[in-house]
């Protein structure tokens, strides 16, 4: 674990492999632990950057911040580590201040991957309209456990995704402060006030859109939004995938990912289609 100070705030990141930097951006309530399945698939060629966003992990919270401040922060730990350009990946709000950092720091970008993601939040549908109302209840209400298990529910529903729920359910206790319900609250407004629909023909760099079918979190069309938007974007479906992508199929998104930067290194422009079996 290391630190750096940024905009008076102490922020906390890890480093780990060798060769080109690949800035790793996680979800809301996580941290930067969220990227643990992709460490072996990166590690080995990649110096894999894993940054804890204000107020998740062991990262000062501060005063109310916008997706473009966290995204400000990520562009001081790639000059805090003398990094001149880095591949970033980011999953859902990680996925928002990726699409950020593309915006605002275009020099400083190799590629943008982002995963379960959007550029204005929406959701699935009615039902995941009301998960997310039943989210604020239980925040409202101050349950984080309970509010934790419901998100684990959502990201790896079934008999068959028992582990990985309970896996995340663990996960996301570990992460608990006394400051959560303030960190949550203040996520999910930067989350409201973002909307970068407007400026997605702006991103210059090769990016890879990765959607879920069955994310009931983001809406996949907030993911077609991105893959139709952005110049340089290509897609790789999984339909049978949801908003826990990463983790859930870890095997699966690791090779799309390292087969993405192949095909940059050597030229490679199609789109990727691709999906789960």
């Amino acid at each position: 674990m290391a630190c750096f100070k940024h905009a008076g705030l102490r922020l906390r990141y890890e480093c780990s492999g060798k060769g080109p930097a690949a800035l790793l951006l996680h979800g809301i309530g996580a941290s930067a632990g969220e990227w643990d399945f992709q460490l072996p698939a990166l590690e080995p060629d990649h110096t894999v950057i894993r940054l804890d966003l204000r107020g998740h992990g062991r990262s000062d919270l501060g005063a109310a911040f916008t997706i473009g401040d966290l995204a400000a922060d990520a562009a001081a730990l790639l000059a805090h580590l003398g990094v001149a350009r880095a591949h970033v990946i980011g999953h859902s709000l990680g996925g928002a201040v990726a699409l950020s950092f593309a915006l605002n720091y275009p020099e400083r970008i190799s590629s943008l991957t982002l995963a379960n993601t959007f550029a204005r939040w929406r959701p699935a549908s009615s039902v995941s309209g009301e998960r997310a109302l039943r989210r604020l209840w239980f925040l409202a209400r101050g349950d984080l456990q309970a509010l934790n298990a419901f998100i684990a529910e959502g990201m790896f529903p079934g008999p068959e995704l028992a582990a990985l729920r309970h896996g995340a359910i663990e996960r996301l206790n570990a992460n608990l402060r006394p400051d959560t319900r303030r960190v949550l609250w203040r996520t999910l407004l930067a989350v409201a006030g973002f909307d970068e629909r407007g400026r997605l023909g702006r991103v210059a760099a090769p990016t890879l859109v990765v959607i879920a079918g069955r994310d009931s979190t983001v809406s996949p069309a907030c993911s077609e939004e991105l893959a139709t938007g952005i110049p340089l974007a290509r897609r790789l479906v999984l339909a049978d995938a949801g908003h826990g992508l990463p983790m859930e199929i870890p095997t699966v998104f690791n090779s799309a990912w390292r087969r993405f930067a192949m095909a940059l290194s050597e030229g490679g422009a199609t789109h990727i289609r691709q999906s789960q079996s």
